[in-house]
């Protein structure tokens, strides 16, 4: 140790040399004084083996006074980016204007650094999911990590992303396990379309208000612009518009019931869309609607008239699987059924019968 300020072994098993007469330095640059001035801040080398570096700013405070005099009793060192390499002994540098400390702001600091790292830690610090700048941080960096940068790309966003990227309690704490509720709250502004996620929230087809509103969505993606155009919607078009889900839990995989639901107004003709629902054409009223519609619009009022009709006539109307598969493609079977048919509710019209 130093005899006179008191400075501590440097840990390499060799004692500092004695300290130099008042008024000029120490081996460690700490002028002696013989008045109250506190001692100046200097830079030092120290090399107790020769030719090695040994970097240190040290900022030495006296604290105790003794005959008038000040000695070093408080020492503690924090690395330098300067760097010399000396000879052997001890240098005595001549003291030097260190540049001024930066000062920050660290409530700053914590905010722009450790806000952003602090999920990946682990467990988080109590409350922090509670304050709605750290959940738009996480958000932040969770794009930035999934490579997101429209609101388009969110839709590709699952459970799975918050489970991998140290987002798991968040999305339980917060949003109940739902994605879709991070985003409400992340993007506000975006009209999120449930659909389009890789799910749709659990019981989100039971409302009809959704239902509805995928109809109207997938009219404009499929350039439906007048109600007669829905003939022409197929399962196809649902099921590649994010509406699979929908047309088979809801309408038993059925676009003309989703139609039908969608429209419930207009009179719907089952045989003028792509395929008409399964064993639609075993019922004989469903039988009987079609012919009577295929008269009326081929102003066939007699049964002279019907016995024109050809199987062209069917096919090009709609009811080409009615005839390939009742009829054995005959249309002449077909007009038989339905005249007979006919005739036979004429009878009972004209002559009802009477209770007993």
């Amino acid at each position: 140790m130093c005899a006179v300020t008191g400075c501590l072994k440097m840990g390499y098993g060799n004692a500092l040399p004695a300290a130099p007469a008042v008024g000029t330095q120490c081996a460690l640059g700490v002028a002696r004084t013989v008045d109250d001035t506190p001692p100046m801040i200097v830079s030092t080398n120290h090399a107790p083996f020769g030719g090695k570096t040994w970097s240190r700013r040290i900022f030495a405070i006296c604290n105790r006074s003794v005959k008038g005099t000040r000695t070093m009793s408080t020492m503690s060192m924090v690395s330098s980016n300067y760097r010399t390499t000396v000879s052997h002994g001890f240098t005595s540098p001549a003291a030097t204007n260190l540049p001024p400390i930066p000062s920050y702001d660290r409530s700053t600091q914590l905010r722009n650094t450790e806000s952003e790292q602090v999920w990946q830690r682990g467990r988080v610090p109590a409350g922090f999911w509670d304050v709605a700048e750290n959940r738009r941080s996480y958000m932040q960096w969770l794009g930035r990590r999934l490579g997101f940068h429209v609101p388009r790309d969110w839709y590709a966003l699952t459970k799975r992303h918050f489970d991998e990227n140290h987002g798991a309690g968040l999305l339980a704490l917060k949003y109940n396990a739902s994605p879709l509720a991070a985003l409400r709250e992340y993007l506000p502004h975006v009209n999120w379309k449930e659909w389009l996620f890789k799910s749709a929230p659990q019981g989100f087809w039971k409302d009809h208000q959704n239902r509805r509103r995928y109809m109207r969505w997938l009219a404009r993606e499929l350039d439906i612009r007048q109600t007669e155009d829905w003939y022409r919607v197929s399962k196809y078009d649902f099921h590649s518009h994010h509406g699979g889900g929908f047309l088979s839990n809801v309408h038993h995989d059925s676009p003309i019931a989703a139609v039908r639901e969608f429209e419930s107004a207009y009179p719907w003709k089952e045989w003028l869309f792509l395929s008409v629902p399964k064993n639609f054409w075993r019922r004989p009223d469903n039988r009987h609607a079609f012919m009577n519609w295929l008269g009326d619009k081929l102003h066939l009022t007699t049964d002279v008239a019907w016995k024109s009709v050809s199987k062209q006539d069917f096919y090009a109307n709609g009811g080409g699987g009615l005839l390939a598969n009742y009829y054995g493609d005959s249309p002449a079977n077909a007009v038989q059924e339905f005249l007979a048919a006919r005739q036979q509710t004429q009878a009972n019209n004209t002559h009802p019968t009477v209770a007993a």
